[in-house]
């Protein structure tokens, strides 16, 4: 398949090993994350470009806490990337940002979350492939 993943197939579900308090979960192309009733994001799978938040580009196969974020409300997972709305309504973002998807005028890649210019009063984030619209 590539990149050095292999599929394999739950056919039935089963618990994520160390979340057992999600309120909301979201997953990537590659990754997935889940918020938790501490407000704390935890992440895991690929992490190619820091989509995982937690400083550095290792894959993960049981989930691990994002850097420095307490504070979450809600988040999205797009392809290579990952953001959250924060309790004062503002957005942080991490991961892949070769577009600008990050929203900190800038297209450099972030390992931990990055504050997304000028947004102060969201209610809503959404990850696409390579944007993201709050």
């Amino acid at each position: 398949m590539g990149a050095g993943y292999e599929i394999e197939y739950a056919y039935t579900p089963i618990g994520v090993y160390g979340i057992s308090n999600a309120v909301k979960i979201s997953s990537g192309i590659i990754h997935s994350c889940a918020l938790l009733l501490d407000n704390r994001i935890k992440c895991w799978g690929g992490n190619l470009s820091g989509q995982l938040g937690n400083s550095d580009t290792t894959n993960r196969i049981t989930p691990d806490y994002v850097t420095d974020l307490n504070n979450a409300i809600q988040i999205s997972a797009g392809d290579h990337h990952t953001c959250a709305i924060i309790e004062d309504h503002s957005v942080k973002c991490w991961g892949l940002n070769k577009y600008g998807q990050l929203g900190n005028d800038s297209t450099t890649d972030s390992l931990v979350p990055v504050s997304v210019f000028e947004i102060s009063t969201a209610t809503q984030v959404s990850c696409g492939s390579i944007h993201t619209c709050a």
